[in-house]
Parts: C-alpha cells; structure tokens; sequence
C-alpha cells in the first residue's frame, strides 16, 4: 500500500472515532442540562449503541482492507547491481561484465545463466527458437539480465582458456587474480574472450573462491 494509502486509512478511521467520540458528548451535556423520562433516555441509548456498532465495523473494515492490502504488496526485484549473500557453497555457470580493485579488495559484477547439455540443452534450444540439437551438444540461456555484485577471495588464480592473442587453449592455463582484472580494465580485440566469455564461480559463504572459464569450442 502506497504512503497516501495509509494516511487515509488512518485519517478515515481517526475520523470516525472523532465523530463517535463528538456524539457522545454532545449526549453528556443533554443528559445533565434537562432531565427526560426513563422511556426516553433508554431509546437514545439504543440509538448511540447501534450508532457505535455501525462505526466499529466500519473501522474494523478498513482496518481489515488496510492489513490486507500490506500483505499482499508484491516487491519488485532490482535490475541493476545488487550485493548476493549466499550460505554453503554453490557452483554457479556466470558472465562476469566487469572486474573491480579497490582498497585491496576485488568485486565482481555477475550474469548468471545456464550451461545446459543433452536433452536439456535441445529442449531449451527448441524453446527460443535456436538450432536443436545445439552444436556441439552445449546451450547457453540467459533470459534473466540482473547483476550480481560478489566479493572475490584475495590471492586466488583464474583458470582460463581464452589466450590474450585472441586463440585458445583447452587444457587451461592459471593467472593471478590482478592479471585477470587487467583484461577488464584495459580490454583489446585479442583478449575479448577473455572478458566475455562464460566462467563458473564457486561461492562459498557469499565469497568467490574459485573462478574458472567455461571452454567453448
């Protein structure tokens, strides 16, 4: 529920009480300023009695529609870098879009995606409207574009397939952690694979401890 909403509500419902509070003031005054017969007090009595009935399943109403409206307000998930807290270790199949050093401590801004093979690979093929059986028996899907900000462990090696000079090395080779940012920092046609390529990331604890490039022939 929106803040103008709630001040209504509450308004609303403040209102009613004022009123309620008002008419039985008003009948305070009357009772000690002119004696009335018995008969006729009891009546006034019976009509402020289903006057307040009637104001509190209003209040009650509004106060239903209000607790109601709150628990079903929906939250619209962000599509711009946002921090991920993970406990445990997981293995996720990622882009990683950019690389930041600062103070000593490194960040990476992360696309998660799926890596699929076999069967699930041709079916989600088959599902965006791509070749089926994908070649070479490997499907990339990325329909959700958020960014993932994750801390990166200090000291640990990048394994890599993609070389600087633009060609490739399945076997895999290691770089320090520095080295793998600076193709981020200063990108060039030859180390474009490098810096777009897929990677898998192992996240223990909401930390990256483990970054390695996924190869793709």
């Amino acid at each position: 529920m929106s803040p103008n909403a709630k001040f209504w509500t509450a308004a609303i419902a403040a209102g009613l009480i004022g009123v309620l509070v008002g008419a039985g003031a008003v009948w305070a005054v009357n009772r000690q300023s002119a004696p009335r017969p018995v008969a006729a007090d009891t009546l006034e009595i019976d009509a402020l009695r289903a006057t307040v009935d009637q104001k509190d399943q209003l209040i009650a109403s509004l106060t239903e529609k209000y607790n109601s409206a709150i628990a079903s307000a929906s939250v619209t998930a962000t599509t711009t870098a946002e921090v991920t807290t993970t406990s445990g270790t997981t293995k996720q199949f990622t882009f990683i879009k950019d690389v930041t050093i600062k103070g000593g401590k490194t960040t990476i801004s992360a696309d998660f995606a799926q890596f699929l093979t076999g069967k699930a690979a041709a079916d989600s093929a088959t599902a965006h409207g791509d070749e089926s059986p994908p070649p070479n028996d490997y499907y990339i899907a990325n329909d959700n574009k958020k960014l993932r900000t994750l801390p990166v462990k200090s000291g640990i090696k990048v394994s890599l397939t993609a070389l600087d000079d633009g060609t490739s090395d399945p076997e895999g080779y290691k770089v320090s952690l520095s080295k793998w940012a600076g193709y981020y920092a200063a990108p060039t046609p030859d180390t474009g694979s490098i810096t777009g390529g897929p990677y898998w990331i192992t996240i223990t604890n909401s930390v990256v401890t483990a970054i390695e490039e996924q190869y793709t022939p």
